[in-house]
């Protein structure tokens, strides 16, 4: 599933090529990919209007319309936007094609799990995105906010920051590799965490997302930015993926455990238990 420094890419990608321009005309595939609303009604919505900016919270997009309104994006596990300038390649898993007056953006969805949604309708996706917690570009992400998050908790810290009412924007990539950055055990219960591990999590929790976002994201099979293009970010990764190769750092071999039910990858002597 795209994290935060992937769905940031896609953000920025699509403002860029999107903000400003009428859209004339909206075809729509497969209803599945609406949440609150039907076919009909995104149509409406967009129709004579276009993309006035684009937000990211977490690992969700938001359109914001020049009509005011709002809509979600969730791309979940296999979602994509792409652009395109003249002639668009239609394939069997696009589900939602927007046409401007030159070119458009349309929506393909393998596994047809992410979800549009209207914000104020009540729908689904619009609820976890209500639930989500401050993420590490916030201001409110302070070192205090990081503690009171971890105090009292006995569960592994690798879960608590999955947790998107907590920490927003993370997933299993980035969560393993910031805790390599920090030194911490993927394991080792929150209530077991010293200050000073704790200020490496915060910290390290900064750093590597600003450092993937720079690298326009982490492909590995499914996630493009809008122009069809990989991100690099995997050619920098430190345990994600590297189990039984030597760690970067001292060269004991990366090790993999599993964390709620998640594959973890760990250096067995950069993060002592």
């Amino acid at each position: 599933m795209p994290e935060l420094p992937e769905v940031e890419t896609v953000r920025r990608g699509v403002e860029e090529r999107l903000r400003g321009k009428e859209i004339i005309g909206v075809e729509v595939r497969h209803e599945s990919i609406f949440d609150a609303i039907d076919a009909e009604g995104i149509k409406s919505m967009l129709l004579g209007n276009s993309v006035e900016r684009m937000e990211r919270r977490g690992k969700y997009l938001i359109f914001c319309m020049s009509h005011g309104e709002r809509i979600l994006l969730h791309l979940r596990m296999t979602g994509q936007l792409c652009a395109f300038d003249d002639d668009f390649l239609d394939d069997k898993h696009c589900h939602l094609v927007v046409h401007f007056a030159k070119g458009g953006f349309y929506y393909r969805d393998v596994r047809r799990f992410g979800r549009f949604c209207p914000m104020g309708l009540g729908g689904k996706t619009e609820a976890g995105f209500e639930c989500l917690g401050y993420e590490p570009m916030d201001r409110q992400f302070t070192l205090n906010y990081v503690k009171e998050g971890l105090r009292g908790r006995h569960c592994p810290v690798k879960a608590r920051i999955l947790d998107q009412r907590f920490i927003a924007g993370i997933g299993n990539i980035y969560a393993d590799e910031i805790l390599f950055r920090a030194r911490i055990h993927p394991l080792r219960p929150c209530d077991e965490l010293t200050n000073c591990q704790i200020k490496r999590l915060k910290k390290a929790c900064e750093t590597v997302l600003e450092e993937a976002i720079a690298d326009h994201g982490t492909t590995f099979r499914d996630f493009r930015d809008v122009y069809g293009e990989s991100g690099s970010h995997q050619e920098h990764l430190a345990v994600y993926h590297r189990a039984g190769e030597p760690c970067l750092v001292c060269g004991e071999v990366i090790a993999e455990t599993k964390c709620v039910g998640r594959t973890t990858s760990f250096c067995p002597k950069c993060q002592k238990r």
